[in-house]
């Protein structure tokens, strides 16, 4: 059979157009079934839909009349003769090869594509977008299929069988409303999505189960989850039932990460079971209740009015002039002082106590909140090295009665203890930011070995200081913890979406864990203002201690144009709606325990110029900078290396993923993952390999800056070259 015959069976087509019938009708479908009975053509054949055609390669063919309804769909005939490119089954197919392309133009709006066809037995089909593999589906006996997804103009997308010849019935085309489609898919889910190990939405009697991601035709979605009760059902799906039954809204949002006019709310009503045991719920209260560290208090604490399993809590303190039963701090003028507070847990007749000891931090007027030293070249660092300076130092000031000639001093001490070097700068000089902090420049000198001192005195003739001499401490004590706070690249993930892993879930490699313990807290589709409403901000508030870390990354979400995400990247730390005082109400819990807060710039996604992301980027680093604190730069870290690799092969590095790929098949919880038989084409999050390669990122900014947290780096290093996605294959 030559070609024109052939392509002259091809070109029939049975057109099915909704009554709307423009070409950009939002209800349009097109149906494109292969026929005998056709004119014939050469080359592309005209499907009769403008801007979609089909073509194929192959020698020879053989059409049958085969009835069939696949996917919703009533397709009239079969053609058989499309067989597997001429490379290794798996293999993306190159310039030569037979198959069945259909190619959509730059015209066409986004749509709905299914292809129908036939797979012989022990085969597998693939579909591709370009040269990448977007869905593959294997026969273990003979069988008629069709896969639908959203297809996009300018794109060709190509059907072929490994190792056989393929057979097609024919593909549809139904343009989309994205909107209305979107939320169609999304209002459709049901309970299964959330109930964990629940049976009713009814009957609601343990934790829920809340997805912080969700596969949507339309790309990944965020999903962040707000309850009408807190106390009852959590944000995060925690449940706590009452001594009656209570129903509760669970409302999820979720927004396609790509694409931010795709945002749904999907509602969910849910009733608990009643929980008679009250006594069991006090003593359960009793047990999770916690209000954080507070051996060194210098702010107000927040205390909970309800506790675990729907409990009340109130408050008594022993002394108020400390610390009053709503948690507002007084400080004494240079004297710690203490005090209990007695929280009271009831639910129905139960009751039960719990005491904790305060102690409220005396009040100076010369506080020193942080230090920065210099390296050789001028660079700012954490700990001293050789050849380099103390900078500066920060503090906050409030002398009563000041005379105006006050003064901080300076002071570098070598490792015998003898005075190097001074500086004197007097505080009238200096500039009082908004917060009430001020920085003293000091630049003296100083080597790895050396040590530095600050002081606080009235003038230039006094000998007692305000303050005892602050020493910094460049130590890193063991068994601290890491907090990390963030979004979605930097969050926790399970085998249902393995690959993909946040680089933060990865860090515990670079630290063994007996000395320095990750948590990562950070949550997908979160902005640094959005993630305060969620339990894990509580959680973090409550656990950090003198000592620890916190990193805090966000960014990807703050440009979001929503009330409940967007911050202004533009405006000072001051001002009300910025990315730089969203990100500043972290670092003060951190540092109001004596905790080591530290900035993280957001990864790039999959490009070498992240536009969208850099005004977040440069605000992170000037906020370091103001604040004196450090900042690690994953910005610049992941864009340098797409760069380098280049955008095509840094695919390695972020969740491409073919369906059963040879990546990761080994590990045997991709099979219960959501990307093993669909794969998944995503340039934002990365996988486990790129999380890895990422944390080693982190730790070589830690290294560069001198951070002491990297005095515990264990050794481990990230395997690389990272498995390329150019070589990966999808295992029948």
């Amino acid at each position: 059979m030559n070609l024109k015959r052939i392509t002259s069976l091809l070109c029939a087509a049975a057109v099915v157009i909704s009554t709307m019938g423009a070409a950009n009708a939002e209800s349009e479908i097109f149906t494109y079934n292969v026929s005998a009975d056709t004119a014939a053509e050469t080359g592309e054949i005209n499907t009769g839909y403008d801007g979609i055609t089909l073509s194929l390669g192959a020698d020879t063919y053989t059409y049958k009349t085969s009835k069939k309804t696949l996917g919703g769909y009533e397709y009239s005939g079969l053609i058989a003769g499309a067989i597997a490119p001429d490379a290794k089954d798996g293999a993306l197919p190159q310039s030569t090869g037979t198959f069945y392309k259909i190619t959509l133009a730059d015209t066409i709006p986004d749509g709905e594509l299914s292809i129908a066809y036939q797979v012989a037995k022990t085969k597998t089909v693939y579909i591709l977008d370009g040269s990448e593999a977007i869905y593959t589906e294997y026969f273990a006996e003979k069988g008629d299929s069709s896969h639908s997804f959203i297809a996009h103009g300018g794109h060709t997308y190509t059907m072929y069988a490994s190792g056989s010849k393929a057979s097609l019935y024919g593909f549809t085309y139904k343009v989309v409303d994205r909107q209305g489609d979107f939320e169609k898919e999304i209002q459709g889910l049901t309970f299964d999505l959330i109930k964990g190990e629940n049976k009713s939405a009814d009957a609601v009697d343990c934790d829920l189960n809340l997805p912080q991601t969700y596969e949507s035709k339309f790309g990944s979605c965020d999903v962040a989850w707000t309850s009408s009760d807190n106390d009852i059902i959590s944000n995060s799906g925690e449940v706590n039932l009452s001594a009656s039954a209570e129903t509760v809204t669970l409302t999820g949002k979720f927004s396609v990460q790509e694409d931010d006019s795709l945002v749904q709310y999907k509602k969910y009503t849910l009733t608990t079971v009643a929980d008679s045991d009250d006594a069991a719920a006090v003593a359960a209260a009793k047990e999770a209740l916690s209000i954080g560290d507070v051996s060194n208090v210098k702010n107000d604490i927040s205390l909970p009015s309800v506790g675990k399993r729907a409990t009340a809590i109130t408050w008594e303190t022993s002394d108020a002039s400390v610390i009053t039963s709503d948690g507002v701090v007084t400080r004494a003028p240079k004297e710690d002082k203490t005090a209990t507070l007695t929280a009271t847990i009831t639910r129905g007749d139960a009751r039960d106590t719990k005491d904790f000891s305060v102690t409220v931090a005396g009040y100076v007027a010369i506080e020193f909140i942080g230090h920065v030293y210099g390296d050789a070249d001028g660079n700012a660092v954490f700990s001293p090295v050789d050849g380099g300076t103390i900078k500066n130092i920060r503090f906050t000031e409030d002398i009563a009665n000041s005379k105006g000639d006050d003064v901080i001093v300076g002071a570098v001490y070598d490792s015998a203890g003898i005075l190097k070097s001074t500086k004197l700068i007097n505080i009238s000089e200096l500039k009082k930011e908004a917060d009430g902090t001020m920085t003293a420049d000091i630049n003296l000198p100083m080597d790895a070995s050396d040590t530095f001192k600050a002081f606080a005195l009235a003038d230039m003739e006094s000998i007692t200081p305000y303050t005892s001499a602050y020493v910094p401490d460049d130590t890193v004590a063991p068994g601290v913890t890491i907090y990390v706070i963030g979004d979605s690249t930097a969050a926790v993930y399970d085998d249902k979406n393995y690959p993909r892993r946040g680089w933060a879930q990865e860090l515990q490699n670079y630290f063994d864990q007996n000395d320095v313990k990750v948590v990562d807290l950070a949550l997908s589709g979160r902005s640094s203002k959005s993630f305060k409403a969620d339990n894990n901000f509580q959680t973090y508030k409550n656990s950090i201690k003198k000592g620890d870390y916190l990193i805090v990354q966000f960014g990807h979400n703050d440009s979001k144009n929503e009330e409940d995400r967007y911050t202004d990247p533009t405006s000072d730390r001051f001002t009300d709606g910025s990315f730089k005082k969203s990100m500043l109400e972290y670092i003060d819990i951190a540092r109001s325990v004596g905790a080591n807060p530290m900035l993280a710039t957001s990864i790039s996604r999959r490009r070498t110029s992240d536009s969208g992301l850099e005004a977040y980027v440069n605000a992170a680093k000037e906020l370091g900078s103001e604040l004196g604190i450090p900042c690690i730069d994953l910005y610049s870290r992941t864009v340098g290396w797409i760069k380098e690799v280049g955008v095509e092969d840094a695919k390695s590095m972020f969740n491409h993923v073919l369906p059963r790929d040879s990546r990761f098949v080994g590990y045997d919880g991709f099979k219960s993952s959501g990307f093993y038989d669909k794969g998944s084409t995503d340039d934002t999050h990365v996988n486990i390999y790129g999380a890895d390669l990422i944390s080693y990122f982190a730790i070589q900014e830690m290294q560069a800056i001198r951070l002491p947290l990297a005095q515990k780096y264990n050794g481990y290093t990230p395997l690389y070259p990272l498995p390329a996605y150019s070589d990966a294959v999808s295992v029948e």
